[in-house]
C-alpha cells in the first residue's frame, strides 16, 4: 500500500470566523494551519468608541478547530490586536466571537465535544481519541458547558418535601 500525498488546496469552505477573515494557511503533515486577521474597525469595549490599534498579538496556542478533511487536525492561528481607546483611554485586547470560553478551541468544536459527551456511555477518553485532543481539554470543555447549562435552569419554587425512591434488586452482589 503506497502513502498518500497531500497537495496543497486552497480552502473554499465557508468558517464561521466573522469578523475575521482567512489570510493564509499552511500544511504540516496531516494537520492544517488556517491564519486569521480581523476586517473590521477595533471597537472599546467600555464606551464603544472606534479605537486606535496599539499593537498585534499573536496567541501562543492556536485554537483546536473540528478537521477539514483529509487532514487530522485543523488549527486555527487568530492574530489579536491591541486597543488604545481615545476617549476613555482604555487598552485592550480583542475579544475574538468564535472561540469558547477562554479555551483553545472553537464554539464548533466545542458543540461537537459536548454533543458526543451527551451520548450514552461517552467518555472523556473516548471522545479525546476520536476527536484527537487531550482528555484535559475535553474534560474542561463539558465542564464549563455543564456548568453553563446548570446555571440557566430555574430554581424550584413553593417545594415542600423532597423525596427518594430507592429500590434495590440483589442488595450486596
Amino acid at each position: 500500500m503506497q502513502p498518500i500525498e497531500l497537495q496543497e488546496q486552497n480552502i473554499s469552505i465557508h468558517l464561521p470566523c466573522k469578523p475575521f477573515r482567512l489570510t493564509s494557511q499552511k500544511i504540516s503533515g496531516k494537520d492544517i494551519h488556517l491564519y486569521f486577521s480581523c476586517t473590521e474597525d477595533l471597537i472599546c469595549p467600555e464606551c464603544g468608541a472606534v479605537a486606535g490599534n496599539h499593537g498585534f498579538r499573536r496567541g501562543k496556542k492556536p485554537l483546536s478547530a473540528e478537521p477539514i478533511p483529509p487532514y487530522k487536525r485543523t488549527y486555527w492561528h487568530v492574530t489579536k490586536r491591541r486597543g488604545l481607546c481615545p476617549c476613555c483611554e482604555l487598552k485592550f485586547t480583542e475579544i475574538v466571537p468564535f472561540q469558547f470560553k477562554d479555551r483553545h478551541v472553537n464554539l464548533d468544536l466545542a458543540r461537537k465535544i459536548c454533543d458526543m459527551m451527551d451520548a450514552p456511555n461517552a467518555n472523556i477518553r473516548t471522545t479525546a481519541r476520536i476527536l484527537v485532543l487531550s482528555e484535559d481539554l475535553v474534560r474542561r470543555v463539558h465542564k464549563e458547558y455543564l456548568l453553563e447549562v446548570e446555571a440557566n435552569i430555574p430554581e424550584p419554587e413553593n417545594v415542600k418535601y423532597i423525596a427518594v425512591d430507592e429500590f434495590s434488586i440483589l442488595k450486596g452482589l
